[in-house]
């Protein structure tokens, strides 16, 4: 199957055309800008600088079916009206242009809060919400729904509409759980100085893609909900995990205040605040959607919040690496083969041994030829792959970068060794400045690129890839 993915380089949109590329169906996405976005190699990306009625038009050619993601991933904005802009015009001007096509699918991501709510649960038999007490986002949102139900209707469109709860993991594009994950394990105390007793549902961006790909082909509204949980259980569960700290707990109402005065302060002087009341309202309220038809009809497996918050913090270390970005670490790799192979040349042509050498000097870098050598290719190799586009060659990067970083560190302490017992470090400055500095980059930067490629391996993955396969072929083709 063709597929259209639309808002691809948001939380929900990454981690889905990720999954997505991993099946049977040609997956093609379209982004005002891709960034520092990497798409897989196997998907086809367009670019428009605006979301125009032509560029999807254009967009939509030769395609079965569209998965409609496009919207913001946070509930507080200076403008409100940013809100009916994206999630309700924008998308106007999208079904104005799928009505024209030849297209009859099409999967449309919403929230599980536009179904009314029956003594606290929400499933999709309940009546569209009244949104007229809601906050502008929320507002939004049920109108974009209202209007996508009503359209599937009189344009005959097989309809899927995906409900998920607080989604967390992959890439943080909100002030959403997935930061406070973050703040968590950056030990940023000061942006989450404390909590308060909290019940809302959760779903990781790994466990939505797996349902929203088992729904493809099986119209119908679906709400997907990994569980419901507590900001002190994530606390708690994340300390478990990793070394992290556990923010105080705070009474309701004295939460409600703080939170009401910072979100005055923020719009007066027009900084964004660490919390929103309308953030602290969904975080409280307790509402339970209810994820049976997915667990049953698609049949989808929630998520377990240990494993959820597993995988994020397995996704957190790939970018970086021992707390350093891993692109700084292949560099830097880059710089050492450089120093590598260019140092022996210029030993042998121009002369970089002292004028009186020690005993033995010679002979002792003599054999460092041939290691340094096979290093510093070992280096470019390892860096290429860090920087590589592709999972695979970047898991295979951190492999051989873990060796390159043990043989620097050998090489290094062994020069070092010579170095003081043949008093080298007492010979003249120059000498002795150029000696050392080589020493301490080896020994520096090959105890760093170790604690980097100790690191979690990126993509550590429990979902059984054949999954998305069995359901690559919907059950109308």
């Amino acid at each position: 199957m063709k597929i259209l993915m639309l808002g691809a380089t948001g939380q929900i949109g990454r981690a889905l055309t990720e999954a997505l590329s991993r099946t049977e169906h040609e997956v093609t996405v379209m982004v005002r800008n891709v960034g520092d976005v990497a798409f897989p190699n196997t998907v086809r990306v367009i670019q428009h600088a605006t979301f125009s009625a032509d560029a999807f038009r254009a967009a939509m050619q030769g395609v079965d079916l569209v998965i409609y993601g496009i919207g913001l991933p946070e509930q507080f904005t200076f403008d409100p009206k940013v809100f009916e802009r994206i999630n309700c015009s924008l998308l106007a001007t999208f079904l104005g242009e799928l009505r024209k096509s030849s297209i009859r699918d099409l999967i449309y991501v919403s929230t599980y809060e536009v179904f009314e709510d029956i003594d606290g649960r929400i499933e999709e038999t309940h009546a569209i919400a009244d949104e007229s007490h809601m906050t502008p986002y929320f507002q939004s949102m049920v109108r974009a729904y209202r209007s996508v139900v009503e359209f599937a209707h009189t344009a005959g469109i097989r309809l899927t509409t995906i409900h998920p709860a607080a989604v967390f993991g992959g890439l943080n594009t909100g002030e959403g759980i997935t930061q406070f994950l973050e703040n968590l394990c950056s030990r940023k105390w000061y942006k989450v100085p404390f909590i308060t007793k909290t019940r809302f549902p959760v779903v990781h961006v790994d466990s939505l893609s797996d349902a929203i790909i088992k729904s493809i082909g099986k119209p119908g509204a679906y709400i997907v909900s990994d569980q419901m949980t507590s900001l002190a259980e994530i606390a708690q569960t994340t300390r478990d995990c990793v070394q992290s700290y556990i923010p105080g707990t705070m009474p309701l109402s004295i939460t409600k205040l703080s939170v009401g005065v910072l979100e005055a302060a923020a719009k007066m002087i027009r900084v964004k605040p660490f919390a929103s009341t309308v953030q602290l309202d969904y975080l409280t309220k307790g509402w339970e959607p209810i994820p049976n038809k997915a667990i049953r009809q698609l049949c989808w497996n929630p998520l377990p919040l240990s494993e959820g918050i597993n995988r994020y913090l397995s996704t957190r270390h790939s970018g970086q690496a021992g707390g350093v970005p891993i692109h700084i670490i292949a560099r830097m790799q880059f710089l050492t083969a450089a120093g590598l192979l260019i140092y022996w040349p210029l030993f042998f042509i121009v002369g970089l041994a002292p004028d009186v050498p020690p005993f033995g000097y010679y002979v002792f870098q003599h054999s460092f030829v041939v290691p340094d050598v096979i290093l510093g290719l070992g280096c470019i190799r390892a860096a290429s792959w860090l920087l590589s586009k592709d999972r695979n060659k970047r898991n295979l990067g951190r492999s051989l970068s873990l060796a390159c970083s043990s043989a620097l560190l050998f090489l290094g302490m062994l020069d070092v060794s010579f170095n003081v017992i043949n008093g080298f470090y007492s010979l003249l400055p120059l000498d002795t400045i150029v000696e050392s500095v080589v020493n301490v980059w080896c020994i520096g930067f090959g105890a760093m690129s170790a604690v980097a490629c100790a690191a979690p391996v990126e993509g550590r993955e429990s979902m059984d890839i054949s999954l998305f396969r069995s359901h690559s072929q919907p059950a109308y083709r």
